[in-house]
């Protein structure tokens, strides 16, 4: 089985991380790099919070044999992201 995370990390503008970004003199933001460094600028994607929040379920994925179309179930309990 294949352990998948359920979401990904999206740069979050609103937030206050980016207030004084200049890409020109800092780089571009929305960067794995940054993601780590500032993980507070990002949102999960699967439950709009916080990229350094804990909280969405990730397990092993296995098909769901019940429907035709080609969807996944997770099975475990919550772990951080």
């Amino acid at each position: 089985m294949e352990l998948i995370w359920l979401g990904d990390l999206e740069i979050d503008y609103e937030s206050s991380t980016w207030d004084d970004w200049d890409e020109n003199c800092h780089g571009i933001q929305d960067t794995e790099e940054n993601q780590h460094e500032y993980p507070e600028g990002f949102v999960w994607s699967c439950c709009d919070t916080q990229g350094d929040a804990v909280g969405c379920d990730v397990g092993d994925h296995v098909p769901d044999t019940h429907k035709r179309a080609k969807k996944w179930t997770a099975k475990g309990g919550k772990l951080k992201h």
